[in-house]
């Protein structure tokens, strides 16, 4: 008995130095490294790419949104990417299209068939650009579809 005792003791000693020590026994938290859009925000790191994997939707705001048909377009930004890119929603699932443009002519789009939402590739608009977002809402067989875009925004 003294001898279970002083082995429970000692792995409970070991426990207590390890903790005070800093060290832990749970798995490392894993960092993930931030993009080139994120670190150095450019037309070359940014324009084209998709704003989820690049990290740049995660501080995303709305600029400006407009209505098409049963569904919205939005002008989404963001400030670590400097980028903007366009986001086309619908409460049913639908054929959906978003396209993002820079005024300098720069455009780019992404199309989705029976989903609830789209997002366009990013643009780059540091400088204060002007950006629109266009969207279409279209049934299953994408026929008879609305679209519509945002007014020009400057950001």
């Amino acid at each position: 008995m003294k001898r279970r005792f002083f082995a429970l003791s000692l792995g409970g000693l070991l426990m207590l130095t390890l903790l005070l020590a800093g060290v832990s026994m749970l798995p490392a938290h894993r960092a993930y490294a931030a993009s080139a859009c994120q670190t150095t925000p450019s037309d070359a790191n940014c324009d084209g790419q998709d704003p989820v994997a690049t990290g740049c939707g995660s501080d995303g705001t709305t600029l400006i949104t407009a209505s098409i048909g049963t569904g919205t377009v939005a002008v989404r930004y963001s400030p670590t990417c400097k980028s903007a890119w366009a986001h086309t929603t619908n409460g049913t699932s639908v054929v959906l299209q978003a396209t993002i443009a820079r005024a300098s002519g720069l455009s780019y789009s992404s199309s989705f068939v029976t989903g609830t939402g789209v997002k366009s590739p990013l643009v780059y608009i540091g400088g204060h650009q002007q950006v629109q977002a266009c969207g279409y809402v279209g049934n299953a067989n994408g026929v008879g579809g609305t679209s519509g875009c945002t007014s020009w925004v400057t950001y």
